[in-house]
C-alpha cells in the first residue's frame, strides 16, 4: 500500500548572532580639529535581526570622543582636540535592530599623521637596532656555530687501535741478505 501526503515545515529565522566589528584597532590622527575615523560592523542574521546597527559609546568619553552618525552599518569616530597621542582602548556597544549587542574593547592609536597616514607603519619604521645590539647578536651566532661545531667533532671522534703484525719479525726488521735458511717463527694467535 502507499500513500500520498503533503508536509509543510515553516523555517524561521531566529536572532542568534550579534553585531561583529570587521576590525578591532584604528588609527587616527592627532590634530588641533576634531578628526573622524569609520568604524563598520556587520551581522550574520537576515533582516529584520540585522542591521542598520546603532552604535554607543560607554565610559568616560565625555570631550574626548563622540560618534557621528551612530546609526548604520558605519558609524563616525570623532576624536576631539583634547586627545592626547598613544594607545586608547575605547568601549563601544553595538546593536542590533532588535536590541541583541555585544560590547567591544576598540583599541585606537592616536599619532601625528604628517610623515605617514597610518600610525602603526611608522611605528615599524622607527624600530632601530643599535650597534651593541647587533654585535650582541653577531656574537651569540658565532658562539652557536662553535658549540655546534664542537659537538660535531666530539660526536665523530674515531677511536684507533694497534694491529698486532702477522709476520714473525716482531716489529724489527730482518736480515735478508743470509745464505742459511731462516728460523721456522710460530705465531699464535
Amino acid at each position: 500500500m502507499t500513500g500520498t501526503a503533503t508536509l509543510h515545515i515553516h523555517v524561521w529565522d531566529q536572532n542568534d548572532n550579534v553585531p561583529q566589528l570587521t576590525v578591532d584597532s584604528l588609527d587616527v590622527c592627532v590634530s588641533d580639529a576634531p578628526t573622524t575615523t569609520n568604524i563598520e560592523a556587520f551581522d550574520p542574521d537576515e533582516a529584520p535581526y540585522g542591521g542598520p546597527f546603532t552604535f554607543e559609546l560607554l565610559g568616560n568619553v565625555e570631550g574626548k570622543w563622540r560618534l557621528n552618525p551612530g546609526y548604520g552599518y558605519t558609524a563616525g569616530l570623532v576624536k576631539e582636540p583634547g586627545v592626547s597621542s598613544g594607545q586608547h582602548t575605547i568601549h563601544l556597544k553595538i546593536s542590533d535592530m532588535q536590541g541583541a549587542f555585544k560590547v567591544y574593547n576598540l583599541s585606537v592609536t592616536a599619532c601625528g599623521c604628517t610623515l605617514t597616514p597610518n600610525c602603526r607603519i611608522r611605528q615599524k619604521s622607527e624600530i632601530n637596532i643599535g650597534p651593541y645590539a647587533l654585535c650582541i647578536i653577531i656574537s651569540s651566532l658565532l658562539l652557536l656555530l662553535f658549540l655546534l661545531l664542537l659537538a660535531l667533532s666530539i660526536s665523530s671522534k674515531r677511536e684507533f687501535f694497534t694491529m698486532e703484525p702477522e709476520d714473525c719479525s716482531g716489529g724489527i726488521l730482518l736480515q735478508s741478505n743470509t745464505e742459511a735458511p731462516g728460523d721456522n717463527c710460530e705465531v699464535t694467535v
